[in-house]
């Protein structure tokens, strides 16, 4: 009675760890080339399927690669990170920022310097110089975080890919939130306010001296 028991119990979490092995297994496939080229390199955001539903994803490591057409094997969890957290923002403020698109304006302005800023907080820009033109979004992301804007709810509807084979890039797809993005960014307004405010804080204080 004991021996079956343990033989039915053993059944029972080898069959458990299948199913749930099973049903992490997700295939991602890189379904064309987008033409964003920014410094030499292709950026994102990419089009791919994530088992079959389509998706727009910015890869993580600029040290490793993959082709286009590329079918991949691997898990898929959301952003559990800082550095994902971030990444996943700067890939939906691209969105906000009118990507995806191939014309030179916003490949040179938003594409281009946010996939930089994405392989630098994420620490994987190996030999790559870092993108001046990357750090304002590195800062946005970084106030993004720091603020408390990117909310979990958000954070759900994001997925980081991680290939089996690990010698592929890993990804996180792109997902809209507008009012997270115009949060994040300070508003014209805001600014001139804040520049009146100082003008006539330095006009009394000159005022006073004379």
């Amino acid at each position: 009675m004991f021996s079956f028991l343990n033989r039915f119990a053993l059944l029972l979490a080898l069959t458990v760890v299948i199913f749930i092995g099973s049903a992490q297994a997700n295939t991602l496939v890189l379904t064309g080339n987008p033409n964003q080229v920014y410094s030499g390199i292709n950026v994102g955001p990419y089009p791919v399927t994530l088992d079959a539903a389509p998706a727009l994803v910015f890869c993580l490591d600029d040290t490793k690669t993959a082709n286009w057409g590329g079918s991949y094997a691997g898990t898929v969890h959301t952003p559990n990170t800082a550095a994902e957290e971030e990444a996943a923002f700067l890939a939906s403020y691209a969105l906000y920022a009118g990507s995806p698109s191939s014309n030179g304006p916003t490949v040179s302005g938003v594409e281009g310097p946010i996939s930089f800023a994405i392989w630098q907080i994420m620490g994987t820009l190996g030999s790559t110089p870092v993108d001046p033109n990357a750090q304002k979004y590195v800062n946005m992301a970084q106030y993004a975080y720091t603020a408390g804007l990117i909310s979990q709810d958000f954070l759900n509807s994001v997925f980081v890919f991680v290939p089996t084979d690990t010698t592929i890039q890993r990804f996180i797809s792109a997902v809209t939130r507008p009012a997270m993005d115009v949060a994040a960014t300070p508003e014209p307004g805001t600014i001139v306010l804040f520049g009146t405010g100082v003008m006539l804080v330095a006009l009394s204080r000159l005022r006073r001296r004379k």
